[in-house]
């Protein structure tokens, strides 16, 4: 009787140790997320664009337009970001009641040393998209609309 378990006992331990490897195997599903580092804080300047950025967020001016970021702008380690945030156009003169003020825009780019690709993409109704290239610390005059 001894020996009839003896190979069942064998299967199983060999059975355990093989689901052990596999399991050594299989990348974790509580992977670490990526390291994200801050973006310069200060004046990012470009043609017809400023932004300004603080540990909190962002805010931008366009010649005819503002946007901003709820959040702190950060990059992976290429240097690239996405971030939600407000956008709003602006004209000439007194604003109207019944034109919608904020819209919805992804702010997306690349962030190499002290220069930034920016693309701003406008969505909803008037969706849109625009890139700029600005250089940290570098001051722009602005031709606003208002």
């Amino acid at each position: 009787m001894r020996l009839a378990r003896k190979p069942a006992y064998v299967a199983a331990a060999a059975m355990m140790l093989l689901m052990s490897m596999a399991a050594a195997d299989k990348p974790s599903s509580k992977r670490p997320k990526p390291k994200r580092r801050p973006v310069a804080t200060g004046v990012w300047g470009g043609q017809h664009i400023r932004m300004e950025v603080t540990a909190t967020g962002a805010t931008l001016e366009f010649d005819c337009a503002s946007g901003s970021l709820p959040a702190p702008l950060t990059v992976d380690s290429g240097g690239h970001f996405r971030i939600n945030g407000a956008y709003t156009a602006e004209t000439p003169g007194p604003k109207r009641e019944d034109v919608a003020g904020d819209t919805n825009a992804v702010y997306s780019g690349t962030v190499t040393g002290d220069r930034m690709e920016l693309t701003v993409t406008v969505t909803g109704a008037g969706a849109r998209e625009q890139t700029y290239r600005l250089t940290h610390g570098q001051e722009v005059r602005m031709i606003k609309c208002q």
